[in-house]
């Protein structure tokens, strides 16, 4: 299993992949395929994906459209990315706190998203 820290950076204070800047959805991006590329190296068969990051505290800060899109956009890259490095990686989303308003707060949430 692999995963990387993407929650304590200052960056990341408004979300990884949801993160209304996208220069740090690109750092994000750029730090999860360092992540992937070293996990395969060990020998990881899953890359965790915990989103305690992706939410927000507050209604007003981001659409929920944008943020859902966002986050689509970017396992979609990384699925193409493990798939062009032709490694065999499955991912797994590990939903948790600590966000006012988590987007995918329970085991449920994953599998009722619509992205």
């Amino acid at each position: 299993m692999a995963t990387t820290n993407l929650f304590t950076h200052p960056a990341f204070r408004d979300g990884v992949f949801t993160s209304n800047d996208p220069e740090v959805r690109a750092y994000a991006l750029q730090k999860t395929m360092a992540a992937i590329d070293l996990g395969v190296e060990c020998g990881a068969s899953t890359y965790v994906f915990w989103g305690g990051r992706e939410g927000t505290e507050t209604d007003a800060s981001k659409s929920p459209a944008d943020t859902g899109k966002w986050f689509q956009e970017a396992l979609n890259f990384l699925c193409e990315y493990v798939m062009d490095q032709g490694y065999e990686l499955r991912f797994a989303l590990e939903p948790n706190e600590p966000r006012g308003d988590i987007n995918l707060a329970t085991v449920g949430h994953p599998q009722g998203a619509s992205f």
